[in-house]
């Protein structure tokens, strides 16, 4: 009996644990470029963001990237940059710098 006790402990314990790594990898400018919306949707939320969280916050500077790029490759200033699909048809352009 105490061993089925101390193997539930160990499972529960183990369990546990195992969900105290860090929430989500943080997305990159590959990511954006792949997923505009989500880009966009981001860019949405870090305008509500306080300024200096907004300059700390890696995912907010790396939607803004991909927005940028996204805008400058198709020549849209203020188009609709999220609307372009062309990364989501030929991932293998985006080059490595943009994938870190």
């Amino acid at each position: 009996m105490r061993r089925i006790f101390l193997l539930s402990l160990t499972a529960i314990v183990g369990l546990g644990l195992a969900g105290c790594k860090e929430d989500e990898p943080k997305k990159t400018v590959a990511d954006y470029l792949l997923a505009p919306l989500e880009a966009k949707a981001k860019l949405e939320l870090c305008e509500k963001m306080q300024p200096k969280d907004v300059i700390n916050d890696k995912e907010c500077n790396n939607a803004d990237q991909a927005k940028k790029y996204l805008a400058h490759m198709n020549g849209l200033l203020d188009g609709k940059w999220y609307e372009v699909d062309y990364f989501i048809k030929h991932p293998e352009q985006i080059s490595e710098d943009l994938k870190k």
